[in-house]
Order: C-alpha cells, then structure tokens, then sequence
C-alpha cells in the first residue's frame, strides 16, 4: 500500500538501507500485544523484561489496532491511566481488547537496530497513532520522527488519538505547558545526544517539507485542527480554567510537499470516530520517580531530572 511505501521510504532514509528490503523485512518482524496482557508495573519505567516480548505476537500489517506513542520521561502512573482510558473507550466501541504496538513489548532487544529501521513501517501498519502526551512529549526527537511519519504518508487526522498525560495538582499548568508545546513547536529545538544524529533527522524532514517551518506548521495545524485544548477545558477541567475556549481554527487537509497517499487510507474503521481526537484528564497520584537505569536498554536512556539524555539512531535508544 502506498502508505506503507512512504513509510519505508522514510525508514530508508533513517537506517540507510533500500526502501523494498526495510518494507520486507517489517513484515516479518511486525508485532502487537493485547492491551490485557500489560500490567501497569510492566511500563512503569524502561527496564529489560524479556518476558514482556514473549507477550507479543507477529501481526500483519494492518491489522494492528494502535501505535502508541509516548515520552519515557513523563509520569509513569498518569500515563498508565491515560493509556486505560483510551482502552476503555476502544473496549465500549468494539467490544473486544486492542492489540497495539508499543515499544518495550514489541521491539526486539536481541536485534533492536533491525526493528528501529523498521519504525516507521510499523506505525503505518497500525490503524491509528495513540499519542500519550505529556509535557516532555514533543521534546524527544523520536516522538517527533513518529509524528513527522504520521503527517508525511499523508494519515487522517481522525486516526490520531491523544490522550493527556498530567499531573495531579498540576493539571493546569501541564496543560498549558502541552499546549504551548503544540502551539510553539520547533523540530530544531527537540532533544538528540548525538549533534549529526539530529542534524540527520531534521535534513531527511527538510527534503520532505521544504523547510522545518512548513512541518513545524503541520504540528501545530494538528494541534488546532483537533481543538484539543477546547474539547479538555469544556469537558474536563472541572473549574480549573473559567472561559471556555474559542472554537479551534479551522485547518485545511494535511498536505506534505512529498508524499504519494492519494488513495484511500486501510486504517478508516470508525469505532472511536466519535471521538476522534478527543481527551481525558486522569487524576492518579504520580509519586517520585527514581533515575530511569542509564543500561544498554534501548528504549530511552533520559534521566529524570530531563536535562539530557541519549537518543541513538543506531540502535542504542529508542523512542521516548
């Protein structure tokens, strides 16, 4: 499908390998979990669990309900409740579990570099992206890759979900901070511990879009064509904010300078069409988080304290 095709090229691009051999090669090592089979403990940080792996199973393409996207270093607990959220609303709709991507069950740790050059063809093949989104959500340069993927092969805003990450207590100024995020965004000031790594990355956005304010735009357009902020502060805020949001501008298509997904999108099941983009607060205790462990572990290795952490393209780190 030419999804997946953009995806590989994008995938090409990162991992320096022919656009056919990183499509083949995804659909051998594609993989998703059943939401049931998690355990709030099991993504409460990124430290190894073998047996988390042996959880998931080889999907195709396509037929995997969600990406979910989200940042190591925000708040553990809320983003177990974000993440339930977004299960229970599937669960109503459909009447059964989501089986979905997500990094530390799916990404194989005896070949983590094979499934990071796949990255962006596995997000493709998912029906839709479940972004987890707190406050350090668009700094981290994988997040924004999974974003920029999103837009560049030319997916439907309706199969973007966000679910907000906030802090009890703090809710409002987490909001905000998410909002100005959105609103402010530039891919050139995301996080990257290697300097060539990120200039790679923002030149591959580049070739796509003209220039990094034409991607940065398409961000924020998601942001507005959403009304995310507005659809929060009406339903969720509970008093927190006293006037309510203006309607959200108004955006056209999403239309990036290089892509070829003219046909019709795979992924356009409704079963949350209903509430496509829609979000909820969550209100669990986040207690002190200790030093995520700085091992071999790929998923991310970002200190708790947020000053810097490492983010290797070449199979080191992954995706916050």
């Amino acid at each position: 499908h030419s999804n997946s095709r953009a995806a590989a090229g994008i995938a090409s691009l990162v991992g320096s390998s022919p656009a056919s051999e990183v499509l083949a090669d995804a659909a051998t090592r594609f993989r998703s979990i059943s939401l049931d089979q998690l355990e709030q403990g099991d993504v409460a940080n990124n430290t190894p669990a073998p047996g988390l792996f042996s959880k998931s199973v080889n999907t195709r393409l396509n037929k995997c309900d969600a990406f979910v996207s989200h940042s190591w270093s925000d708040c553990a607990p809320e983003k177990w409740a974000a993440l339930q959220t977004w299960r229970d609303d599937f669960k109503s709709s459909k009447g059964r579990e989501p089986c979905v991507w997500f990094d530390k069950c799916c990404l194989d740790q005896t070949n983590i570099e094979a499934d990071l050059r796949c990255l962006p063809v596995f997000l493709s093949g998912c029906k839709r992206m479940v972004v987890l989104c707190g406050v350090t959500y668009l700094t981290r340069l994988w997040c924004v890759i999974e974003l920029f993927t999103f837009v560049h092969i030319g997916r439907k805003v309706e199969e973007l979900k966000f679910e907000p990450v906030l802090r009890e207590g703090q809710e409002q100024e987490d909001l905000m901070q998410v909002a100005n995020s959105f609103l402010n965004f530039d891919a050139e000031q995301c996080t990257c511990f290697l300097k060539e790594d990120k200039d790679r990355m923002l030149s591959i956005i580049r070739t796509a879009f003209g220039d990094i304010q034409n991607f940065n735009s398409e961000v924020q357009g998601i942001f507005r064509q959403m009304g995310w902020q507005m659809k929060l502060q009406s339903r969720h805020l509970d008093g927190l904010c006293s006037e309510p949001s203006p309607e959200p501008e108004k955006v056209g298509p999403l239309t990036p300078l290089s892509s070829d997904s003219d046909e019709s999108s795979p992924h356009s099941d409704s079963d949350d069409s209903g509430s496509s983009g829609m979000c909820r607060l969550t209100r669990t205790p986040c207690g002190r988080r200790s030093p995520l462990q700085a091992s071999s572990y790929p998923l991310d290795n970002y200190p708790s304290d947020g000053t810097s952490g490492s983010d290797d393209l070449n199979g080191n780190s992954r995706l916050e």
